[in-house]
This record gives structure tokens, C-alpha cells and sequence, in this order.
């Protein structure tokens, strides 16, 4: 662990780029995932009214591995660590994450055009803007 701070893994300045904090995260320390995440999400809301263009998308835990990810929008990796470091967040590396959407998915039991198909969020929310269901 490299204690607050850390290595930057992606160095780079792409306007609304996404990047991870990865955490190292015990088996013991479990508790400290949703701790992690209130304390990311804050502070991308208090740098945001700063005028800072970073905002806290969601977390991924991997319990058997032993990382969490913590995962925001933002122009730079570089951003990204200093969030990390006003929130007090132990993080291992910064890294730039590339997604891919599969368009042929089938819904999840449940289906339909709505939040029910959508995967949970941060929250256990499926994914709808407008609020959605908790997740089971």
C-alpha cells in the first residue's frame, strides 16, 4: 500500500474521461468499502462546486481479491489523485477505464423498458435517474 496518494497509473487530460482508484481492501476490512465510497462521493460534490469537472460514479468491490475500485468521471487521472488525497483515501493506483455496453443483453428477470433490467448503482439502485428500485 502506498498510503494517502499513490502511483498514477494514467497521466493524461481527456476531457470526461473515466477513472478507478483501486483499494486494497482486507478481508477484515470490509466495512471500510461503503465508508471509502461516502467519503469519494463527497468529496467529487464539494471539488465539483469548486468548479472541478469530477463526479463519483459508483464502487466495485471484489471481495476475494481484496479491491475495491472506486470509480469517477473526470478531464484527468491526475484530478482524480488529488480527490483522493483531500478525502484521506488509501489507494494503490490511478487507472484510466475503458467500458463497452452490450446492446444485445437481455434484460434481467423482471425485464421491461424500465429501472428493473438496469444494474444496481452505488446506492443498490437499479440504474435509473429517476430513483429506481432496491436492489434484492
Amino acid at each position: 500500500m502506498t498510503g494517502v496518494g499513490g502511483e498514477l497509473g494514467a497521466q493524461g487530460n481527456t476531457a470526461g474521461g473515466q477513472y478507478a482508484l483501486e483499494l486494497y481492501v482486507p478481508r477484515f476490512g470490509r466495512d471500510a468499502v461503503p465508508e471509502a465510497a461516502e467519503r469519494a462521493g463527497a468529496m467529487a460534490e464539494r471539488m465539483a462546486r469548486e468548479g472541478a469537472a469530477v463526479a463519483f460514479l459508483r464502487s466495485v468491490f471484489l471481495p476475494r481479491d481484496e479491491i475495491c475500485f472506486l470509480l469517477f468521471e473526470s478531464p484527468s487521472a491526475a484530478e482524480i489523485a488529488e480527490l483522493a488525497r483531500r478525502a484521506a483515501i488509501s489507494y494503490e493506483r490511478v487507472l484510466e477505464v475503458t467500458t463497452a455496453v452490450n446492446e444485445h443483453a437481455r434484460p434481467r428477470r423482471g425485464g421491461g423498458n424500465g429501472a428493473r433490467g438496469a444494474p444496481p448503482n452505488a446506492d443498490g439502485v437499479n440504474g435509473s435517474a429517476e430513483g429506481g428500485e432496491k436492489s434484492r
